[in-house]
């Protein structure tokens, strides 16, 4: 069963992706902040990370985001980055270029169901290899 790592320190969220991702097949491993997830991925190796932009707890989701594109084991990982609001362009300007695969809000994912079937079919690209479909 593919592995999908999730970052969020909404504890309501994170039971929702985790309901969610299992009903897509996916083994979720959730964690409340960058530096726990981390030290997680020392000792495993997901197929891919759902990081949330805007963590409040310890090291925010950009510099957690610009560790795991550092280290030898994750760098090559795809990660999902979502928001609970779309700050701005720049926002998803940087998280692009700190490595991450898709820029997301919270309600792209959540909000209706073509919503959630574009949410797993980027899923799915990212862990063939492939770049991630924008629309159905």
């Amino acid at each position: 069963m593919p592995s999908v790592l999730v970052i969020d320190d909404e504890k309501e969220y994170c039971a929702f992706l985790d309901r969610y991702l299992s009903v897509l097949g996916f083994d979720a491993f959730l964690t409340s902040s960058g530096e726990d997830a981390l030290e997680l991925s020392k000792t495993m190796r997901p197929d891919l990370i759902v990081l949330d932009w805007c963590l409040k707890k310890s090291i925010s989701g950009e510099e957690t985001l610009r560790s795991f594109k550092c280290r030898p084991t994750t760098k090559d990982i795809p990660v999902v980055v979502i928001s609970g609001i779309k700050e701005s362009a720049e926002d998803e300007m940087r998280a692009r270029r700190a490595g991450a695969a898709v820029f997301m809000t919270k309600g792209e994912i959540s909000d209706t169901v073509k919503d959630r079937q574009i949410f797993e079919r980027r899923l799915r690209a990212l862990m063939l290899g492939q770049e991630p479909p924008l629309s159905m």
